[in-house]
């Protein structure tokens, strides 16, 4: 009889038991990148004019969106994800919900359902964030 098998340790069980939980945060996180993404591209003019934003920010901000999910599925896809990885793209998301709201205090032109267009998703990637984190805690 060991050590380790009286007192086993408990953040390996807690890595492999929430590593499933992070991928499917990240497998989401990703998704919403490329919906996004694809989404401001084609819909651009549509968007912008229903937002109160100029068409050049969702242009590039779809430009943005597309290769930052593929970096999200690669970090999903990883075995075993870090928690360095987990908490970076966490970072990057609270970054993004940040900013979203810094823009939404900012700019002048955002029409009723621009700003809540913005605070929707700010908090939703702020969820995701923390998300990202309680689940890499462990990682």
């Amino acid at each position: 009889m060991t050590a380790e098998s009286i007192f086993p340790k408990t953040p390996r069980i807690a890595a492999s038991a929430s590593q499933p939980r992070l991928q499917v945060v990240l497998a989401a996180d990703a998704a919403l990148c490329f919906i996004l993404g694809l989404a401001y591209l084609l819909l651009s003019s549509i968007l912008a004019d229903a937002f109160g934003v100029p068409q050049g920010l969702l242009i590039g901000l779809g430009v943005l969106f597309l290769p930052v999910g593929a970096g999200v599925v690669a970090v999903a896809r990883r075995k075993p994800i870090t928690r360095g990885l987990s908490l970076a793209v966490a970072a990057i998301n609270f970054a993004w919900a940040a900013t979203s709201i810094v823009y939404l205090l900012a700019a002048a032109s955002l029409t009723t359902l621009g700003m809540i267009w913005v605070i929707m998703q700010a908090v939703a990637v702020a969820v995701v964030a923390e998300l990202e984190i309680i689940f890499g805690r462990t990682g």
